[in-house]
């Protein structure tokens, strides 16, 4: 069965940025352009999506990546000469319901489908979306081998890629932090884009292209990124939805201090002063939003403690209440990870790596990192998650420092 989208009460639909129809027009001129040269030479049909059908959108945190697309995908219902069915993937599990909570609200016309449960081409229409994680769909396990069988009440979804090509379907691909490529299983998902999809086009999206990576996509996928759609940070900071700027804090110590303080411990204190500071401040302008910090920490090392019970406890003796602490890790989910975005009853997140990539956290002002460098680019997209301008202060844009920039703690100098 279908699934129509399901718009929460209270939501509005955003009206986009100059920034953000500039991007969107971009996107949706280059498909229809692909789609144009597909249908006068159906014989080069996959050479054209592979030369000339992959586009880059290269956007910064905050600037509105995903409703960028999701209008993209609107724009383009009825637009194009044939129809397309989408199949949209995040890199993890997390940002599945994320991506369908947002296309829901803010793309009523897209219908989302569920590739788990739904597999009928016959009940297609042009713009569907599917969206799924690459394990979902190519990978070694339970999951993925049920959507890739035929059940006695559906194909798989192989079968279904078949069966829209042979109703006239296109077939569009979105890879939402198209920095993290195919996952973990990349070889598998590599052999599914390119044997089963066979996507007529392809969006790739992103804060942080790294070029490497994207050679590396290409080589595995067999393509090549033709074009880049790419949004300045400034026209992101201009239109109140990203903040000014960072301040820095490297906390370091002498050889004969530090064997009186802990740094760690001192990080934490920087941390939850200005995360004090900044809730007073939102409190004193009337304004009902609890801010969040987070805190990263290392990964756990064979034969040693989980340092997420070693942090917890130190925010504890700084005076953080214990009920407001939530840690989320791949080793240890917390299937309410992304409640935790909105829940004022939550003012501290600890995490490793889980939270690096997707998190929506508009509440995010602060973070203390006591992990050592994994480099320039990881280190971009962990910044980004205190970069969002929560909608409540936008009328504030500019005008409070202390609002207006994230706040970060380090260690680790380097």
């Amino acid at each position: 069965m279908s699934a129509e989208p399901a718009r929460r009460a209270g939501d509005t639909l955003h009206t986009l940025a100059g920034y953000q129809s500039k991007a969107r027009d971009a996107l949706r001129d280059t498909v229809r352009r692909i789609a144009g040269l597909q249908v006068e030479n159906p014989v080069q049909r996959e050479i054209i999506a592979r030369e000339l059908g992959v586009v880059l959108l290269q956007a910064p945190t905050a600037a509105g990546k995903t409703l960028i697309l999701g209008r993209t995908l609107e724009s383009l219902r009825g637009a194009v000469l044939g129809k397309f069915a989408w199949f949209w993937f995040t890199p993890f599990v997390g940002l599945v319901e994320q991506t369908k909570d947002a296309l829901s609200a803010q793309c009523p016309s897209l219908r989302l489908r569920e590739v788990a449960k739904d597999r009928t081409a016959e009940s297609t229409r042009d713009g569907d979306v599917f969206v799924q994680t690459w394990a979902t769909v190519a990978a070694n396990n339970a999951d993925a081998r049920k959507v890739r069988r035929r059940a006695e009440d559906s194909g798989s979804i192989d079968d279904l890629i078949s069966e829209l090509r042979d109703k006239g379907f296109s077939i569009g691909v979105v890879i939402d932090e198209a920095h993290v490529n195919f996952g973990t299983s990349a070889h598998a998902a590599a052999e599914f884009y390119l044997n089963v999809l066979k996507p007529d086009a392809t969006i790739l999206a992103t804060a942080t292209p790294n070029d490497e990576k994207l050679e590396s996509f290409e080589k595995e996928a067999g393509i090549r990124v033709e074009s880049r759609v790419v949004v300045d940070r400034q026209a992101v900071v201009d239109a109140g939805l990203n903040k000014i700027g960072l301040v820095l804090g490297i906390v370091t110590f002498g050889e004969e201090d530090s064997k009186l303080v802990d740094p760690e411990q001192a990080a934490f204190a920087a941390g939850w002063a200005r995360h004090k500071k900044i809730r007073n401040e939102l409190s004193d302008r009337g304004i009902a939003v609890t801010p969040l910090m987070l805190v990263q920490v290392e990964d756990q090392k064979t034969g040693q403690a989980d340092p997420v019970g070693r942090v917890r406890e130190k925010l504890v003796q700084l005076g953080v209440p214990a009920a407001a602490i939530k840690s989320h890790t791949s080793g240890k989910p917390d299937p309410d990870f992304h409640a935790f975005a909105h829940d004022p009853d939550v003012e501290v997140l600890i995490f490793k790596v889980a939270v690096a990539t997707g998190f929506d956290a508009p509440r995010a002002w602060t973070l203390v990192s006591v992990r050592p460098n994994r480099g320039v680019q990881f280190g971009l997209q962990i910044v980004g998650r205190i970069m969002r301008v929560h909608p409540a202060v936008r009328h504030l844009h500019k005008t409070v420092p202390l609002l207006d920039n994230g706040f970060v703690v380090l260690t680790d100098p380097e």
